[in-house]
């Protein structure tokens, strides 16, 4: 079983039952949601498609963006946006995008989760308990009941960790060692200690520094885990690739690798890139994919539309729930005044609201490692809600 907020495997016969935050107030939020909208007038839904459609057919420039989960409503993105000419960018991607710009740059060893699970005697975590909380399965998924080695394997927190967080980690079976220190710090500190230069001027104590390149220089196979969504420093495409070129510095000499977590926007980032050869911030012109990373931004495109281009749409797709209100960087009456036309077809509008992937339909999706694609089976009463996807909505407007 997947789960839609995690996205990673589950061992658990029901996911309602875990112990997660995350999950429990989404499936609340969702009810919340449902229960308001069931006592507001909706329209009918060929009657809000014509409307959409009338407008996208008027208008000079279109942008599709937002919160897009599942693959299904990815493939319809991107064919809506070749079939118009239009912009396209999941608002929701920047952690993906740290990974995909320095990849782009520096090239990447990446792993998966059953091979760090199976093979890696050496977890490396960089960031803070934001880790382990956005992904609570984390540390049980990470061990492996059929290690070919009889030791325990080692997890080296790098960052700012509690007491808990250890204690999790130790309470299925690692050796863990938590190291405070500036996660900014991390790559370079790391580069150090692999080259065996400069160790006196590394961010970590010279206690604990000892211990680390031991670890470091036994291992057989390393692995280093992080989230570039819940990386609190100041360039993180740079920190990333700096990691990487780490990475890359260390297969020279032992086996290495990244296994960089994400979040649901990674299903949106890999279908696109299936399809276009591209990870999003793209604009078709004549039906032929455009990148670029920093042009077809949202928030870019916004404003750079005035009045003069003449009418622009937005449409604004949510399949989530229990994630902070999306909020586009301008308001209604800049909006107005820009001559953008918003179409939010999302779980917050009563006019066109969509179902949620993974809660209220069956979905395909990526795993946080962006490895596995897999289903997720809706398993509890919210499927039995008669709402349609954002894929439905954009393939009737097309069409």
């Amino acid at each position: 079983m997947i789960c839609s907020f995690c996205s990673l495997l589950c061992d658990a016969e029901d996911l309602n039952c875990l112990t997660c935050s995350r999950r429990t107030n989404s499936l609340n939020q969702l009810v919340a949601i449902r229960n308001s909208q069931t006592m507001q007038p909706r329209k009918s839904v060929s009657d809000c498609i014509q409307r959409i459609r009338d407008s996208v057919q008027i208008a000079k420039r279109i942008l599709i963006t937002g919160r897009i989960a599942s693959v299904q409503t990815s493939r319809e993105a991107v064919a809506f946006a070749q079939h118009f000419d239009t912009t396209l960018d999941c608002a929701e991607n920047g952690g993906v995008f740290r990974n995909v710009l320095a990849i782009q740059r520096s090239g990447m060893n990446s792993v998966s989760i059953a091979e760090a699970r199976q093979i890696s005697d050496v977890l490396v975590v960089v960031g803070d308990d934001s880790l382990t909380q956005s992904y609570p399965r984390l540390p049980i998924l990470l061990r492996s009941s059929h290690r070919v080695r009889d030791s325990e394997p080692t997890v080296l927190l790098l960052g700012s960790f509690s007491l808990e967080t250890m204690r999790q980690w130790r309470a299925v079976g690692f050796d863990v060692w938590s190291v405070p220190c500036e996660v900014s710090h991390v790559p370079q500190a790391l580069a150090q200690w692999s080259n065996q230069q400069s160790k006196t001027n590394s961010q970590v104590s010279v206690a604990m520094e000892s211990k680390l390149l031991r670890v470091l220089s036994e291992s057989r196979y390393t692995s280093v885990i992080w989230s570039s969504a819940l990386l609190q420093v100041s360039e993180p495409d740079l920190w990333v690739e700096r990691m990487l070129d780490f990475i890359r510095t260390r297969n020279e000499t032992v086996r290495t690798s990244a296994l960089m977590l994400s979040s649901l926007d990674g299903t949106f980032q890999q279908t696109c890139t299936w399809l276009t050869g591209f990870p999003g911030r793209i604009r078709f012109r004549d039906s032929i994919p455009q990148y670029d990373p920093d042009q077809n931004r949202y928030e870019r495109w916004i404003h750079n539309c005035t009045s003069d281009n003449g009418p622009s749409v937005v449409i604004v797709l949510d399949e989530t729930v229990g994630y902070a209100p999306f909020e586009l960087v301008l308001s209604e009456e800049e909006l107005t005044r820009r001559n953008v036309v918003r179409w939010d077809l999302s779980t917050r509008s009563v006019e066109t609201p969509v179902a949620v992937a993974g809660h209220e339909f069956p979905c395909d999706l990526f795993r946080a490692d962006l490895v596995v694609q897999a289903r997720s089976v809706p398993n509890h009463s919210s499927q039995d809600f008669k709402i349609e996807t954002a894929a439905s909505w954009l393939l009737g407007i097309r069409i």
